[in-house]
C-alpha cells in the first residue's frame, strides 16, 4: 500500500514526505515502511528511509506507555513520535 503527499510551500522540500510505502509481512515478520522525501532543488536522487515493521510496532507500544512522562523533547521520544505518525498512516 502506498500514500502520496503534495509539496507545501512553507516547509523546505527535503523535509517533506513525498510518499510512504507500507510493505508488511502477513505473519508480522520482516515487513518494512519506505519513506520517500521530496527532492531539494538540484537533487536527482534520494534514497528512501527504511523502518522495519518490528521497530515500528514496538516503538508504538513504548510510545503509548510514555504518554504521561515529561521527557517529550528527547531524541528517543521524537523518534517514537515520528514512528507513531507513520503507524497512524497505515
Amino acid at each position: 500500500m502506498a500514500q502520496k503527499f503534495s509539496l507545501k510551500n512553507n516547509i523546505p522540500p527535503e523535509k517533506q514526505i513525498r510518499k510512504t510505502e507500507f510493505n508488511f509481512a502477513a505473519d508480522g515478520g520482516k515487513g518494512e515502511v519506505l519513506i520517500y522525501y521530496h527532492y531539494k532543488e538540484g537533487q536527482i536522487f534520494r534514497a528512501p528511509d527504511k523502518i522495519s515493521q518490528l521497530d515500528l510496532v514496538s516503538s508504538g507500544k513504548r510510545g503509548d506507555m510514555d504518554d504521561d512522562k515529561e521527557e517529550k523533547d528527547n531524541e528517543v521520544n521524537k523518534k517514537q513520535q515520528f514512528f507513531k505518525t507513520i503507524k497512524d498512516m497505515e
